[in-house]
């Protein structure tokens, strides 16, 4: 040994240098028993991903009365899951050392009957877990969710997505400890729009409304009657929407005293044949006012999505249409993003700004470099496509305050956005539920990061380079050796 060696040099006797050798081991175990009682960690992942951001701590620090949180986990769970409830346990421990207020336990409802009753109170679901281990593939069943009760009020996380979970059970304690909870105003897109005098559009945002009834009072409101319980309002502005002069007017009001409005509107509107036609672009004189336009174009990009434009089974078409594009290019600040991989904007257009002296505004969205406008909208099939003439990023999302009122707003040129018929791409809902928790919340939930660690995409590059690139991949090494090879021989000569 080492220490032995060490002590030898000493000139110490035997039972001199045993005692020595027994108080330093002593001291080392103590020493790590010591620091096993100590929370104490260092966190060197970029953005600090692992590490409770400051809107959760000032929403836990915030909290009067006694939560419980229950974290459902077999005891059993395949070998490949230990690590991500292990994460997992991490979190709430973070949480109970940020309140003494919040009880944590973890429970096996597989061996405990109390907490079957907990799973069937909490609604966590069975999932069924699939592994590969020792060579043979195994499907296992149990539970991995969380259950959070705060006297009679409870919130649950039925499935467990370690990204966004943190900002799930920041959310889920603000929603308990607040006293002022907000509810959701939608106007248009709902299934059947004749309260309001018109036929239903075919527009439905019916899935969002859904997932946010799940947490939120939601309702289908007039615009001309917006009161401040209302935060935020979503209205979706398409070719068949029944704004008029009046829901102008109330919204102007309601914005006017402090309120929060998420449009999703279009300078474009495109029929089911492919045919576009500039939209009536109902809000425009309300936008004016927060310095925010809708331009009457249709954004193209490299970076886009494949579709399938085939009606008869037998026959498909599928086609990567420029029309619908997808970015990653978002603004670092807005919390809302933090969960959220990419965007698709189907059929959309651009935004302006033009500075307003009481209005601070912000891009939260911008396409990628390889991106192109058009004004000619007779004809959007895929196979006659606009060239790309002015290149670069466009802005696709504005967020606009007035510093006087304090209403705010946030823009999306795509009536389509959450539409139930282009669900299922992207993280669209993801952001639109962030975005929509975010103005309930009053900001209480800025600055909630996606707890991964950042990693660095291959930037959106011209296809030119792309070949470039693969090419140069093929090629270079080999040619690198050779030249290595020539040059040893040629010394050996």
């Amino acid at each position: 040994m080492k220490i032995q060696s060490i002590l030898s040099k000493l000139h110490l006797g035997k039972s001199s240098r045993d005692v020595v050798v027994g108080v330093i081991i002593a001291v080392l175990v103590g020493v790590n028993v010591l620091i096993a009682q100590v929370p104490f960690k260092v966190d060197l992942s970029r953005g600090r991903a692992y590490t409770l951001s400051a809107a959760s701590q000032k929403i836990v620090s915030g909290i009067k009365d006694p939560i419980e949180i229950t974290f459902f986990a077999n005891g059993d769970l395949p070998t490949k899951f230990q690590s991500t409830r292990t994460e997992v346990s991490d979190l709430l421990s973070e949480y109970k050392r940020a309140s003494s207020k919040l009880t944590i336990k973890t429970v096996d409802p597989k061996t405990d009957d109390s907490a079957k009753k907990l799973v069937t109170e909490f609604q966590i679901p069975q999932l069924e877990f699939s592994s590969v281990e020792n060579d043979q593939f195994a499907v296992s069943n149990g539970y991995f969710g969380i259950g959070i009760k705060s006297k009679d009020k409870t919130e649950s996380i039925p499935a467990i997505d370690t990204q966004t979970l943190e900002y799930n059970i920041s959310s889920a304690l603000y929603k308990l400890s607040t006293t002022n909870q907000k509810k959701i105003g939608m106007f248009g897109g709902g299934p059947d729009l004749s309260q309001y005098g018109q036929p239903g559009s075919g527009e439905t945002i019916e899935t969002l409304r859904q997932i946010l009834s799940q947490q939120s009072v939601v309702e289908q409101i007039d615009l001309k009657m917006l009161d401040q319980s209302v935060r935020p309002v979503i209205v979706l502005d398409g070719a068949k929407s029944p704004i008029t002069e009046e829901s102008i007017a109330g919204l102007k009001a309601y914005l006017n005293k402090g309120g929060a409005a998420i449009f999703m509107t279009e300078g474009v509107s495109v029929s089911n044949d492919l045919v576009g036609t500039t939209a009536p672009m109902k809000l425009k004189s309300l936008l004016d006012e927060y310095g925010i336009a809708i331009q009457p174009n249709l954004v193209l990009s490299n970076q886009s999505e494949i579709v399938n434009f085939g009606t008869d089974p037998s026959r498909q078409y599928i086609s990567n249409y420029r029309y619908w594009i997808r970015t990653n290019i978002f603004n670092p600040a807005a919390s809302y993003m933090s969960n959220v991989g990419s965007l698709t904007f189907p059929w959309t257009s651009s935004v302006s700004v033009q500075k307003k002296s009481n209005v601070t505004q912000t891009d939260v969205v911008r396409s990628t470099a390889q991106s192109w406008t058009t004004t000619d909208i007779s004809d959007l099939k895929p196979t006659t496509e606009k060239k790309p003439t002015d290149t670069g990023m466009k802005k696709l999302i504005a967020y606009a305050k007035n510093q006087n009122t304090k209403g705010e707003i946030v823009v999306i040129p795509s009536t389509r956005f959450v539409q139930d018929a282009y669900l299922g791409r992207s993280g669209n809902l993801d952001f639109m539920i962030n975005l929509v928790n975010e103005f309930s919340s009053g900001g209480a939930l800025s600055g909630i990061r996606a707890r991964a660690i950042q990693t660095y995409p291959l930037p959106s590059i011209a296809p030119a380079q792309k070949d470039l690139f693969k090419w140069g991949n093929v090629f270079l090494l080999p040619v690198v050796f050779v030249l290595y090879g020539i040059l040893r021989l040629r010394k050996r000569v």
